[in-house]
């Protein structure tokens, strides 16, 4: 869970970042097709949605994007605080844990595999040979990615609490130090490898796809593991090798 947990917590900013620089650099193709009443080499690419988010010279007129990044990257952590209180309360309410986070986590995971498909599939729809409908096609990509954007933060975060509820109240009340201290420990190496393994992987592919894909993958694995925990199996294993001792 934390390799995607930290994994978008850091790079949230530069997806944005990236989903503005390719909506700007098609409306300036889109308003070179417009005004010369031919297609731009320019015109933007479905598989660079995801990617550097860097504008073409033709753009470098405009203002820096940097306070949008800002003001639209808090929206899904905005979005994920408010559910996470949301589901820490229902699942106290109904006094359950494993589905309030693995269900969660399932539609994070979904909206991380999604992201990339959305985004290249709504922009290989433009055409550019029309400067209106190709700014309403970058438009409607750019909302659509940045929806499955704060769902994959909601998913991701919003069962934190539910989380530590879980793997405390696993724990037999003598050890819960130590065996806190060691669920973070191992939580520590997915913080670890989650950007680093989005930045390697941007680097060598020029864009996101793929680390979308491997959160995705990952948190969905997580899931599956909270919905195959069973404490009481913990517990008697315990108390075998008590017995044995």
């Amino acid at each position: 869970h934390d390799i995607p947990g930290n994994g978008i917590l850091y790079w949230t900013p530069k997806i944005v970042l990236a989903l503005l620089g390719t909506a700007a650099t098609a409306g300036v193709a889109a308003a070179a097709v417009s005004t010369d009443g031919e297609s731009s080499s320019t015109a933007a690419d479905p598989s660079n949605l995801l990617g550097s988010g860097n504008s073409t010279d033709d753009s470098s007129s405009h203002s820096s994007p940097g306070v949008q990044v800002v003001l639209l990257s808090a929206i899904p952590y905005a979005a994920a605080s408010l559910f996470h209180l949301l589901n820490a309360w229902h699942s106290q309410k109904h006094s359950e844990r494993h589905w309030h986070i693995a269900g969660t986590w399932l539609a994070g995971a979904a909206a991380l595999l999604l992201l990339p498909l959305a985004a290249a599939s709504h922009l290989a729809g433009n055409t550019s040979h029309n400067a209106v409908s190709a700014a309403a096609g970058v438009t409607v990509a750019g909302v659509i990615s940045f929806m499955l954007l704060t769902v994959a933060h909601v998913g991701i975060n919003g069962a934190n609490g539910v989380q530590t509820g879980l793997v405390a109240g696993s724990i037999v009340q003598q050890e819960k130090a130590l065996g806190i201290a060691v669920y973070n420990t191992i939580a520590c190496i997915g913080s670890f490898w989650g950007p680093l393994l989005i930045g390697m992987l941007h680097d060598a592919t020029g864009g996101y796809i793929l680390a979308m894909v491997l959160l995705g993958v990952s948190l969905a694995g997580a899931a599956v593991m909270v919905v195959r925990f069973k404490p009481h199996r913990l517990d008697d294993r315990l108390q075998q090798m008590a017995q044995i001792g």
